[in-house]
């Protein structure tokens, strides 16, 4: 093999191995997209950048992205009470002082893409209702990931503080929207 050769091969190699397998193992993680197809309204509730980045290689290139659910009218963690919420802002302001507001649309979804806001760790966030009434405010900042979904895993722990709820009177029918891949028996 000539130096020639064996250098443009080696240059392939290495360019095939760029990716992180750890990106590859979590996206693996998600599992197929289970007939709904890809949209805004996709995949409610899971790391939504994860995905959506440069690295994860989907269109459209997320900065945030995140997944809000109502909360059950008794107060229970129940897995059957959570309804998407739709309608809410997501208000998130960076370190330098921009700030973004994203709609959560139907089925609870809200993103801001990458190309109209590049916002600067740590982050600051709030949930706004319909009159722009503040409903949740995050008392730590997000340091490390625009996907909601990264920390905000499906039920409370020492590792998250749960799906991102809001206290809002519910819809009196649900969205027609693909259900939560941790709802599913």
């Amino acid at each position: 093999m000539t130096a020639r050769l064996f250098l443009l091969v080696l240059i392939a190699l290495t360019t095939c191995s760029c990716g992180s397998p750890l990106r590859a193992d979590a996206i693996d993680s998600l599992g197929e997209e289970q007939g709904e197809l890809p949209s805004e309204f996709h995949r409610p509730g899971q790391p939504c950048v994860l995905c959506h980045s440069a690295a994860g290689g989907v269109d459209p290139i997320l900065s945030i992205g995140g997944t809000l659910f109502f909360e059950s009218t008794d107060g229970t963690e129940a897995k059957e009470a959570l309804f998407p919420a739709a309608g809410f802002a997501v208000v998130v302001i960076d370190s330098e002082g921009q700030e973004r507001q994203m709609l959560s649309n139907d089925c609870g979804n809200f993103y801001a893409l990458e190309k109209d806001f590049k916002p600067v760790y740590p982050l600051a966030t709030e949930i706004r209702n319909e009159s722009g009434a503040v409903t949740n405010k995050m008392v730590s900042r997000i340091g490390r990931s625009g996907s909601c979904g990264s920390c905000h895993l499906e039920q409370k722990s020492p590792q998250s503080p749960g799906v991102v709820r809001v206290a809002d009177a519910k819809p009196d029918d649900k969205p027609n929207c693909p259900i939560p891949r941790f709802l599913k028996p």
